[in-house]
């Protein structure tokens, strides 16, 4: 019986025992969840917490106490929070929230009452707050938008007590929000939700001042989720003496970048109704109000006394202003009636017999202008002392017409302008008025009156008939002295007309003349009796464009024709593209290039150019091409250099610009009979350093380039040849140091010449090797022919330094056997002694041995020039004239004899040629020198040797001889030499007889 009782209880067991472990789990997971807090609130369990926390945050925090329970909530004690740079430390006595775990876990956001004790926030800062990026709400029309306000919301009351925020600087205390007490209460949508905050305000001097706000608000929505779309409400808030300087760290952090002083005080009242505002109502005072910041250019407005009182209602889509006053020290304006809450509504604005407007304002132009200057575009050579500026507008309705008329006068103007005091005689006028007859609207006025200007556009807004009538002169003379040089003069008279299209593309199409202009700057004028325009342009507002469908300019200098250009608002966002014909007489427009100084004054140039060159810009940059430019009988004249006449230069060209940055990309091929030229040159700035490269071939004719170089041109050098040359270039340098371009600049290369001529020196064919490194310029020593002898040179030019300084690489023997002449001898060996100066013929040999060279290119620094050497003439025949001619006579000598420079050490130094003793042997007869020459002068302060003695004796080269030679002081100039004769009579060396030879010769 037994046996066959087990089978059928065995799932009877089965059973019991699975429940039992079910409960088991049951059991178990109700112990875990109700211990869960427990375990969380223990020692280990709050250091996990802690752990996790400053894992997440760039900082470390910690607390003295932490627990979690299902009944009490969370419970934190001792709170604190010091970031990693040490510059954000926060501090909470305590933190009590009662938490409704049910409805987190069923989705909705539910607290109970949620206290925070005595929470503390110091924020230190270098110099201000950084700005953080402003964060735009999300909108509250919107369907479906994110963020708490979205969430379903049950219940929250969160209490602050007794909080601080400070900002500190320097250890120093900046900005203080102290007792802070705010109450927050969150009821789901449909119930009534509020807010409350009041603190205390102070800064570094501790004055304290209030704010207080409070609001009440109703969202709509489904079920317990916000839809602030249909919202109603009202606030406050009020200000109590508050010193907007410790305002600044507040706005800092909300992104506003404002300097601000001055005391506030004031109160505003506000309501909103299914998400829109009902009303308005507030008026604030203020005493020492300054405002500045980017938004005003470092410009500052101020006023002692600033007084605004605000009542805004709504009806509809219309805004009632009842009442709209802004009084300051200098200004003040007023607003009442009803205005359209957007443009849309503009049309049934101005048509409605309902909307009214009633505005006038009225500024001191000279506070303005003093207190807003970059704002307004002001110079500084440009101070208002005097001026008015009013206006105001008014919406009627008569007859079944609404009108809105608009006005603005600028009046009783006075100033200096660089140091001239100047007047505006007469005002200037501005004026609009539109009409509307069923939401269609004209423009029956749109006018700008002064003396010197009329303007004038009326009509229906797609299609406004527009004139313009400006005297020049009068317009100078009335208002160009506030805004232009002293020295400009303006005179002409211009005119416009056409008709205008005034809407989301906004057309004109008209004429344009200039009659009679006349510029005048300082010394410099420029003329043209008749400009006409012709142009048809759309601008595109949305698409932020402008289209130049066609533009014509001609007039005595030529033309200028643009056609289907598109030229965007803001280069960086927009695509340039824009193709331009011309076709200009050089000749007669080259007076507007030279009256702006933009081409040199000595030097001219005829011709007429033909050019059609392309503008595009992508990305903010920009290229340049043109394939098909040239130049017909072109003539370019220097002063003092021959003109270089060439029938035709073709001119190709490209480059890539890239403002943002600096860099370029510019490529080239221009080709005419004497000169052409190709080659490339890009640049990139990085780090505030610019890496410069480029490589040229150039092919011209030596005098082609002596013409051109005109006044640079050294007078009387002439060069022969035709050059083929190439050249890569390159150089690193920093971006604000002047001349550093060349002083890091680096080529290799040859210059050469097929003769040259300077100064009676004849070089026959010359090839120069240049080596240009990182701004040094080194030429290896190479030798050519002159004038039957070898010149011999080897040196460096030093481009790093300022002056750049050219030194001789090695001494060496420079002129060696050179034959000299009239030329030689006269422009250039009279520098070194005043007997070669105003010889009619020479002949001889001359060597130059230069130990050391240390040369200026700037002639500026002259006086710095260093020379250094050994200088002799042999087999020397000189026609006497000037001072020789005196020694000659003097001698005896008829002066056919040959004579010889014996080698003479001498130094260039501080601008003076000098030696101890310069021997000169006339036939047997010895001349010395000694003393100097003032080169850029050419002053002598010498004494010259005689070769006669005080014993009456004639000294010879190779005979003895007894006595003193005489001494006789040499002054005056190269050209025009004073021996003292009356110097040497006066110390005794002198016989009778020799006196009164000398004294007939001088």
């Amino acid at each position: 019986m037994d046996n066959d009782k087990s089978p059928s209880n065995a799932p009877k067991r089965t059973h019991r025992t699975l429940l039992y472990v079910l409960l088991a789990v049951v059991v178990l997971l109700i112990s875990g969840l109700l211990l869960l807090p427990s375990l969380i609130s223990s020692k280990p369990g709050q250091q996990i917490v802690l752990s996790q926390i400053n894992e997440r945050v760039p900082g470390k925090a910690d607390f003295t106490d932490f627990s979690v329970g299902w009944r009490k909530g969370v419970y934190v004690r001792d709170f604190t929070f010091e970031s990693d740079d040490n510059d954000i430390l926060v501090n909470v006595e305590e933190v009590k929230a009662d938490v409704y775990y049910s409805s987190l876990l069923a989705g909705n956001l539910s607290f109970g009452r949620t206290v925070i004790l005595k929470p503390t926030v110091l924020l230190k800062v270098v110099e201000a707050p950084p700005p953080v990026p402003v964060v735009v709400p999300p909108d509250v029309n919107a369907k479906g938008n994110d963020g708490i306000f979205n969430m379903p919301i049950r219940r929250i009351d969160l209490f602050v007590k007794d909080g601080d925020v400070s900002f500190q600087q320097n250890e120093k205390l900046v900005s203080r929000a102290g007792n802070i007490d705010s109450e927050v209460h969150i009821r789901p949508a449909g119930s009534e939700s509020n807010f409350s905050l009041a603190a205390n305000i102070s800064g570094s001097d501790r004055q304290t001042s209030t704010v207080n706000s409070k609001a009440t608000i109703t969202p709509g929505g489904k079920g317990r989720r916000w839809d602030l779309s249909r919202a109603s409400g009202e606030f406050t808030v009020d200000v109590n003496g508050v010193d907007m300087e410790t305002m600044k760290p507040f706005l800092a952090m909300a992104g506003i970048d404002a300097e601000m002083g001055g005391v506030v005080d004031g109160q505003i009242e506000s309501s909103i109704s299914q998400g829109k505002v009902e009303n308005v109502n507030g008026n604030f005072t203020g005493s020492g109000i300054r405002f500045g910041g980017p938004i005003l250019k470092g410009d500052v407005f101020s006023t002692e006394q600033l007084s605004i009182d605000i009542g805004l209602g709504r009806t509809e889509d219309l805004i009632d202003v009842e009442r709209l006053e802004l009084r300051g020290d200098w200004f003040s304006a007023n607003a009442a009636g009803t205005v359209p809450m957007t443009l849309e509504s503009l049309e049934e604005f101005i048509g409605s017999e309902q909307a009214t407007l009633s505005a006038d304002f009225e500024a001191d132009a000279a506070v303005l202008a003093s207190q807003l200057p970059n704002t307004l575009g002001l110079g500084e050579e440009v101070k208002i002392t005097a001026g008015r500026i009013s206006g105001g507008a008014e919406k009627v309705y008569e007859a079944g017409v609404g009108r809105l008329e608009g006005r603005t006068e600028i009046s009783d103007l006075r100033g200096v302008v660089n140091e001239r005091e100047v007047v505006l005689a007469e005002p200037i006028e501005a004026r609009g008025r539109i009409s509307a007859v069923e939401d269609v609207i004209s423009y029956d006025e749109i006018s700008v009156r002064s003396a010197f200007a009329d303007v004038f556009a009326s009509g229906p807004f797609d299609s406004l008939d527009y004139s313009a009538d400006v005297d020049l002169a009068a317009m100078q003379e009335q208002f160009g002295q506030f805004i232009w040089a002293d020295e400009l003069d303006l005179a002409g008279k211009f005119s416009a007309a056409g008709k205008a299209g005034i809407g989301q593309i906004i057309t004109l199409d008209g004429d344009l003349q200039v009659q009679d202009l006349a510029v005048r700057i300082g010394q410099r004028s420029a003329e043209e009796p008749d400009i006409t325009g012709r142009h048809q342009i759309s601008i595109d507002t949305e698409q932020q464009l402008a289209r130049l469908d066609s533009f014509l300019l001609e007039g005595q200098f030529g033309q200028i024709n643009v056609d289907n250009a598109k030229v965007p608002f803001d280069m960086d966002t927009g695509d340039l593209d824009l193709s331009v014909d011309t076709r200009v007489d050089i000749g007669q427009a080259k007076q507007w290039v030279e009256l702006f100084e933009l081409w040199p004054d000595d030097m001219d140039i005829d011709g007429v150019i033909d050019s059609r060159l392309a503008v595009s810009s992508a990305n903010g940059d920009v290229r340049i091409v043109t394939d098909d430019s040239f130049v017909e009988d072109m003539r370019v004249a220097a002063a003092e250099g021959r003109p270089v006449v060439e029938q035709r230069v073709d001119i190709k060209f490209e480059g890539l610009f890239k403002p943002e940055t600096g860099d370029y990309d510019v490529s080239w091929d221009i080709a005419g009979q004497q000169i052409s030229t190709r080659g490339r040159i890009f640049s990139e700035v990085e780090d505030d350093t610019i890496s410069m490269e480029g490589q040229t071939d150039l092919s011209y004719d030596w005098d082609m380039v002596a013409g051109l170089a005109g006044p640079y041109w050294p007078e009387g050098l002439t060069v022969a040849g035709r050059r083929e040359d190439s050249y890569s270039f390159s150089s690193i340098y920093p971006v604000d140091v002047e001349g550093a371009l060349l002083s890091n600049f680096s080529t290799t290369g040859r210059v050469g010449f097929d003769s040259a001529v300077y100064m009676g020196l004849e070089a026959g064919p010359t090839d120069i090797p240049i080596d240009f490194s990182e701004g040094v310029m080194r030429i290896e020593p190479f030798e050519t022919t002159v004038n039957e002898g070898t010149l011999r040179l080897g040196c460096v030019a030093d481009f790093r330094e300022s002056p750049a300084i050219v030194r001789l690489t090695e001494p060496m023997r420079v002129a060696e056997n050179i034959a000299i002449n009239e030329r030689v001898t006269s422009e250039l060996l009279q520098y070194v002694n005043p007997i070669f100066a105003r010889t009619v013929r020479a002949d001889g040999r001359a060597n130059f041995q230069c130990d050391d060279l240390v040369f200026p290119l700037d002639m500026e620094y002259f006086d710095q020039a260093v020379l250094d050497g050994t200088f002799s003439v042999e087999q020397m025949r000189l026609g006497a004239s000037g001072l020789l001619q005196l020694i000659f006579t003097a001698i005896g000598d008829p002066g056919q004899r040959v004579m010889q420079l014996h080698p003479t050490r001498f130094m260039l130094e501080n601008g003076r040629v000098r030696y101890d003793d310069m021997q000169i042997d006339v036939g047997r007869n010895p001349v010395n020198f000694r003393g100097s020459v003032d080169v850029l002068a050419g002053t002598l302060d010498m004494d010259v040797v005689l070769p006669y003695t005080t014993r009456g004796q004639t000294a010879r080269v190779d005979q003895p001889y007894e006595g003193t030679r005489i001494t006789i002081p040499l002054k005056g100039t190269i050209d025009d030499p004073d021996i003292d004769v009356a110097g040497a009579i006066g110390r005794g060396v002198i016989e009778d007889t020799l006196r009164r030879g000398l004294e007939r010769l001088f």
